[in-house]
């Protein structure tokens, strides 16, 4: 037998115990093993002579490969390292392009075609920032109180970054940054507070999107957990399905993340959401019901608890109801699966017979409908578009807004 050891790049130590689908085929295309890889550790397997196909699929969507030929007297062990077609220079920047995909790139894509235009952001990139907070259903402009940082030099370290915003907010303080007024269309970003463990400042960085789509700007906002940033970036990917190759593995991270609600609520709310997505929520009841009831200031505890009261065998509607209602009141989820799930949740609620005309439902509804139709529904973080975080509008691309 010869073993294959299989690594990502030296940078790869910065995305924690995040775990990624391992597989091996043969020359058949038969599949020798299925398994998870921990992103900053590494795999080793042990195969027969033969040629393989080893292949990774990352939470940005990208499927990372490599053929190995293995010879009766190849040395062992043999190395097989995989890399994401783009990467960062920068040890500090090198998670965002294995946790997600910073540029929306498609990976078939070279990266010299990537380099094309890049030429008009040698300057820095011409964009308002401003901090919010929603406070009894009003946005308060809190940037004169907040301390923040804006690193444009982040361009010389990583060509594909724009600029970096470092806030320094406190846990258990959900703050919102509005993006306008310059070369990408006005948006408003959910920055998740810090755990208590981790206390180092939110960071989102701005990136310029190399996909088809007519914005020009992709935003990455990184959490405490590299953990729960695969886990919801799978989810926004729509790779659920590819993820249960290690399914158990995941299902464990997920309930390890929310177990741990007390260290870090942001990255057990990301655990609650995989496993509602995944339909295993059986047995974390008073979990998921302690994630609503100790973290009041966070929508997204309360909006688990109602998904995870409908899924039961027998569903207690009214309950959920309750949590719905009092996760739109707590005001806009940390994260897109939260905003999707409350809005879904709401809009059955208003069509359920024999009630009709819930007045604290439709109001809830109202209030909630323009977010909705305003959100980038392909973001981590609760992202909507508008020119203020209380006139949320629908980003349309020049061709169809003239």
């Amino acid at each position: 037998m010869t073993s294959l050891k299989i690594s990502f790049g030296p940078y790869s130590s910065k995305t924690g115990d995040a775990i990624v689908p391992l597989e091996i085929f043969d020359r058949n295309m038969e599949r020798v093993l299925a398994a998870p890889m921990q992103l900053d550790k590494g795999y080793d397997a042990d195969v027969s002579p033969g040629s393989y196909l080893v292949r990774v699929l990352l939470p940005s969507g990208e499927l990372l490969t490599d053929h190995v030929n293995v010879a009766e007297d190849t040395p062992t062990p043999v190395n097989v390292q995989l890399d994401p077609l783009e990467s960062s220079p920068q040890e500090d920047l090198a998670w965002a392009y294995y946790l997600q995909n910073p540029t929306n790139s498609v990976p078939t894509r070279s990266i010299m075609a990537h380099s094309e235009g890049l030429e008009q952001f040698e300057a820095p990139l011409k964009i308002n920032v401003r901090l919010f907070a929603r406070r009894r259903d009003e946005w308060v402009d809190v940037s004169d109180t907040s301390k923040f940082l804006l690193n444009h030099s982040i361009r010389f370290q990583d060509t594909m970054a724009l600029l970096e915003i470092k806030v320094f907010s406190n846990p258990n303080e959900l703050v919102w940054v509005w993006l306008g007024g310059g070369d990408a269309p006005s948006r408003v970003v959910a920055l998740p507070p810090p755990s208590e463990e981790d206390p180092d400042p939110v960071r989102a960085i701005l990136y310029r999107d190399l996909s088809t789509n007519p914005d020009p700007l992709n935003v990455v906002v990184k959490l405490a957990s590299p953990e729960a940033q695969s886990l919801l970036t799978f989810l926004a990917q729509g790779k659920l399905a590819a993820a249960s190759i290690i399914g158990p593995s995941y299902l464990e991270q997920a309930e390890r993340l929310l177990r741990d609600k007390f260290t870090d609520p942001i990255a057990a709310a990301a655990g609650g959401y995989f496993l509602l997505r995944a339909a295993k929520v059986d047995g974390f009841h008073d979990w998921i019901k302690n994630l609503d009831e100790y973290f009041p200031w966070m929508p997204d505890g309360a909006i688990i608890h109602a998904a995870h009261l409908l899924q039961q065998d027998s569903p207690d509607v009214e309950l959920a109801r309750s949590r719905y209602l009092e996760g739109e009141n707590r005001g806009l989820p940390i994260f897109t699966q939260g905003l999707r799930s409350l809005f879904d949740g709401l809009s059955a609620l208003s069509r359920r017979r024999p009630v009709a005309n819930d007045v604290e439902v439709e109001a809830a509804l109202r209030r909630l409908t323009p977010y909705a139709a305003a959100a980038d529904w392909r973001a981590v973080v609760t992202t909507f578009f508008g020119e203020h975080p209380g006139k949320p509008s629908p980003f349309l691309p020049k061709s169809q807004g003239a």
